[in-house]
């Protein structure tokens, strides 16, 4: 893996801080980028103190489904760079969604323990949750609280699993088109930061999202 892959230009979890940080940062707006395997998406938000006072938006489809997934990939690209350079957006920082079958989430529990061990709890619990090896993978987690389970002390955690070569797939593209990847996310946590950073759902309310896609449909749950 090439230095540049190796930066930490990306993070799963958690990313209300990290949203939060972006839009109270000097920088006024910020591209949001969706690729999945027949479209590209951009938003382009643009902000004036802490309120969004302009969203632009571009979307290409890919006319040919039959496509190989290099020739596919490719056309992702080309489609990217054409929004990209349509809107006027070289240059900006971007933030960007992955998805697919080399992207796994789970809530998983575990006995607490420190920081150092738990990745490598993660790493042997999370070999039975994806179908690519771990060593080619990342893995990023979330506490989202602690129990008591017979007098043991247990985390309750949000785990992702992403295999290293669609990570890379991903920011090349980014980088590709003339953005400036500052974020990687998945969709559903990003939605989740999202509604929380904006207060959208009123404390203790539960909201169901439905997206509709070409192939699939995704219902993400929150509670405020």
């Amino acid at each position: 893996m090439s230095e540049t892959a190796k930066k930490p230009w990306w993070s799963f979890l958690p990313l209300e801080g990290r949203l939060k940080m972006l839009f109270s940062s000097p920088r006024p707006d910020l591209v949001g980028v969706d690729l999945s395997d027949r479209s590209v998406r951009v938003v382009h938000v643009v902000r004036r103190g802490s309120k969004v006072a302009r969203i632009q938006s571009g979307e290409r489809m890919l006319s040919n489904l039959e496509l190989k997934p290099p020739e596919r990939r490719a056309a992702l690209r080309g489609a990217l760079r054409d929004l990209v350079r349509e809107l006027g957006l070289r240059g900006r920082h971007a933030a960007a969604a992955v998805s697919g079958n080399e992207v796994v989430i789970r809530r998983m529990t575990l006995p607490e323990m420190s920081r150092a061990d738990l990745l490598d709890a993660l790493t042997l619990e999370c070999r039975k949750h994806v179908n690519f090896p771990i060593e080619d993978s990342e893995i990023r987690y979330e506490v989202l609280g602690r129990s008591d389970r017979a007098g043991n002390p247990e985390l309750l955690l949000s785990v992702c699993v992403a295999h290293r070569r669609r990570l890379d797939e991903v920011r090349e593209a980014v980088e590709e088109a003339g953005l400036r990847p500052s974020l990687l996310t998945t969709r559903p946590v990003a939605l989740r930061a999202l509604v929380r950073a904006t207060d959208a759902v009123p404390s203790g309310e539960v909201v169901a999202y439905l997206d509709m896609g070409g192939t699939n449909t995704h219902i993400t749950v929150l509670k405020g």
